[in-house]
């Protein structure tokens, strides 16, 4: 599983969502689409036109995209780690 999350600088919808992530324990990438043009057409492509957008590949090509900080999300994402993490063990 692999979490990205797509920032602007200056957005504490951004910071709130890396902090909240860092809190948890959630290892992600950031990629800053206001210093990377391609990412910013990536996000859009997606239908996004704001930020954060975190992005969670699942394996097999299976992907789970949101925007915005969402803590519900990112707790609902903790527990899918947490339940992949038992199956494993």
């Amino acid at each position: 599983m692999r979490v990205t999350v797509y920032t602007q600088s200056f957005c504490q919808p951004c910071r709130a969502t890396k902090r909240k992530l860092g809190q948890l324990g959630i290892p992600y990438y950031e990629v800053p689409v206001d210093r990377n043009p391609d990412a910013l057409d990536l996000i859009k492509s997606w239908g996004f036109t704001s930020a954060p957008v975190v992005r969670v590949d699942l394996g097999d090509g299976a992907t789970w995209t949101w925007y915005g900080y969402a803590p519900t999300q990112i707790a609902r994402l903790a527990n899918e780690i947490i339940a992949k993490e038992e199956l494993a063990a």
